[in-house]
């Protein structure tokens, strides 16, 4: 009679052992992944009825000059209003010069920022709902922003948030100690002090918002022409040509707010257009997000094109330097909860949406603001669903109640 293999026998037992360990994990993970319901989560979104068009952009713009030579460096934003009398450029005397001139101006805004915050205290501001507001207001404003696509003020809106947190930090009993680094920063200052001294100053010889760069289109539509320009005049203006700028320019002025948005449409799109409309403009290739603006004429149609012209009033770093631009107009804006088209359902004859908490089931009846073939946009005050719910996009057998097993 044969001896029994036991070591044989314990390998065999134990790949078995093993074999039914492994078939029951899998089997946990099927059931766990084989969910009655697929879901798909609610979020708030805008879309929007456009028209895609090209447009051209019309400013009150007068040459700022000076005969002085050398590297020019602008001291002021762009966009930023000036007095008449103000210094806002200079002209240093070589490339490098100009950037320990530059250097310099930014070494002096880090200087006052650090002396500013050491000279906050406990005793100065102990209101911290104040601050937490501030810190709350700087936090939206940023996240707000990057969600439009205006990305102009970026970097300003950072240094709010960051200034905000500080503040309640020190007045909470966070202690920052300064000294080192402003120390620093001076004996830094005080190496490029004669180095970076200012040269020739370039004057604004009239109030107005500044523009450091020119494009040599400044001329190409008078300003006060606008109002009469002509169908012909418009297309012109879109496929001129820029002119030659005088070498003794050094950046403009815009002397009045409002500006102008000129363009020619197929007449088939601006018919839900009306003089004194408001409208929203989205430059496609530009940081400067979307701007409210007013129909402020409609031209008579030729040849199924008719020129229409916006007028809009706001000013920042980015919109200041647009010109020849491709732009949505969003003639109608839609927000609203964003659904799966998938999770549509009727319930009785209503139109609505089953969402899962938790294991049950709930019908939710909705209210649609735009509809396209993917998904639907529901008004969020007439509907019965929340932010972040969670829409059944697959699912058989449901009914509001339902509880999953």
């Amino acid at each position: 009679m044969l001896k029994k293999n036991k070591p044989l026998i314990k390998v065999i037992s134990a790949l078995v052992l093993f074999a039914l360990v492994l078939s029951f994990g899998i089997y946990q993970v099927s059931r766990f992944n084989s969910d009655p319901v697929k879901t798909q989560t609610v979020l708030l979104q805008s879309v929007y009825n456009t028209i895609s068009s090209h447009v051209f952009v019309v400013r009150d713009e007068s040459y700022i000059t000076s005969n002085a030579g050398g590297v020019y460096v602008p001291l002021v934003k762009n966009g930023e209003r000036v007095a008449g009398g103000d210094t806002v450029s200079v002209m240093m005397q070589n490339e490098a010069s100009a950037g320990l001139f530059s250097k310099k101006k930014q070494l002096e805004t880090d200087i006052a920022y650090y002396k500013n915050l050491s000279r906050i205290s406990v005793a100065q501001t102990t209101d911290i709902a104040r601050i937490d507001k501030e810190i709350i207001g700087s936090v939206a404003d940023y996240v707000s922003a990057i969600g439009s696509g205006n990305l102009s003020g970026l970097k300003e809106m950072s240094d709010s948030v960051r200034d905000n947190i500080t503040h309640r930090q020190i007045v909470t009993g966070t202690r920052f100690d300064f000294s080192a680094l402003i120390a620093s920063l001076e004996s830094e200052y005080q190496t490029i002090l004669d180095a970076g001294k200012q040269g020739a100053s370039v004057i604004a010889d009239k109030a107005g918002y500044f523009i450091a760069e020119v494009d040599g289109y400044e001329n190409a539509v008078p300003y006060n022409n606008v109002p009469n320009l002509t169908n012909e005049e418009i297309s012109a203006a879109l496929q001129a040509s820029p002119a030659e700028t005088p070498l003794n320019v050094k950046g403009k002025l815009v002397g009045e707010f409002d500006w102008y948005l000129i363009c020619v449409l197929d007449t088939k799109d601006t018919e839900n257009l009306a003089v004194g409309r408001s409208v929203g403009i989205h430059f496609n290739a530009s940081a400067a997000g979307d701007v409210k603006a007013t129909v402020f004429k409609i031209n008579e149609t030729k040849n199924g094109k008719t020129s229409v012209i916006f007028k809009a009033d706001t000013m920042s770093e980015s919109l200041a330097t647009l010109r020849k631009e491709a732009v949505q107009i969003r003639t109608e804006e839609y927000t609203g909860y964003r659904v799966d088209s998938r999770a549509i359902r009727m319930q009785n004859g209503e139109k609505g949406v089953f969402i899962r908490r938790g294991n049950l089931i709930s019908f939710r009846k909705i209210e649609v603001l735009y509809e396209e073939e993917s998904f639907y946009i529901v008004d969020k005050d007439k509907s019965g669903l929340k932010l972040y719910d969670e829409a059944i996009v697959e699912g058989a057998d449901l009914y509001d109640g339902k509880v999953l097993t």
